[in-house]
């Protein structure tokens, strides 16, 4: 993502009301039990703090994978080492602060309290990433200016920021992702069930689970010794599932306006 992007996303209403209830979670939840050495009111100063701290590391760490990707196509941002980067500094800051807070009464539990807070925070991103960003428009707002005829929406994917018209397919690899676009080939960390909650029905189809095709791939309805499969303008073989063959075939007849 460009920083007007990143700046726009994270400052959207719908953003800062996640974040805040995040934070008032892990407040009220307490894994670290700080409200055992502490009064209630310095505890509440540490936990927004820390989730400042964190989303900003976070986004400068997202910020330098763009960067390197602009160098290197074929960089992969791995956003759960992001989080990780992000979250090792917040967690020392935080565990001083609580020291500092209580008159050094806090016993400082790093090693304890670090896998839970990782997971915590895997589990808020993609909270965030599937429900959160596609309710924000952002994306959508932000790529108007370019778009020209073009559709002007964009879907995230780790971190990355895709126009829909440059799509053509995407293919799932265990726990990464490879997507052919406009300009070349791209491999991320990131899981098929987030890209498509962001994608509409219009803009393409998943023929196979591990595949969606895009309508700008103009793909047509092939067979394969025997397998029915979807060839791609690029001469890709798609696999359909016989389970969904009727569904491409229904697709299919839709037709593709002209590119």
């Amino acid at each position: 993502m460009t920083f007007a992007q990143t700046f726009a996303l994270v400052s959207h209403r719908l953003s800062l009301i996640f974040f805040g209830l995040a934070t008032v979670a892990m407040y009220a939840s307490d894994p670290p039990n700080l409200l055992s050495y502490m009064a209630a009111w310095k505890a509440a100063l540490i936990w927004p703090l820390a989730a400042v701290m964190h989303l900003s590391l976070f986004v400068m760490g997202l910020l330098v994978f763009a960067l390197l990707t602009r160098q290197f196509q074929r960089c992969v941002t791995f956003t759960p080492l992001v989080g990780a980067l992000a979250l090792t500094p917040t967690v020392l800051f935080s565990e001083w602060l609580a020291g500092y807070l209580s008159n050094g009464v806090y016993p400082p539990s790093v090693m304890q309290n670090f896998p839970f807070y990782f997971l915590s925070v895997q589990v808020f991103e993609t909270v965030f990433i599937r429900f959160v960003v596609p309710l924000t428009d952002v994306l959508k707002e932000t790529g108007a200016a370019d778009s020209g005829t073009r559709s002007d929406r964009h879907i995230l994917i780790g971190g990355r920021s895709i126009p829909v018209d440059d799509l053509h397919h995407i293919e799932a690899r265990k726990h990464f992702v490879k997507i052919k676009t406009e300009d070349g080939e791209i491999e991320q960390r990131a899981r098929m069930s987030d890209i498509l909650a962001q994608t509409k029905g219009d803009d393409g189809i998943q023929p196979h689970r591990s595949w969606w095709v895009s309508q700008h791939a103009r793909p047509r309805l092939d067979d394969d010794d025997g397998r029915p499969v979807l060839r791609l303008l690029d001469n890709t073989v798609v696999p359909i599932a016989r389970a969904r063959l009727e569904e491409v075939r229904r697709w299919l007849e839709k037709g593709f306006p002209a590119e």
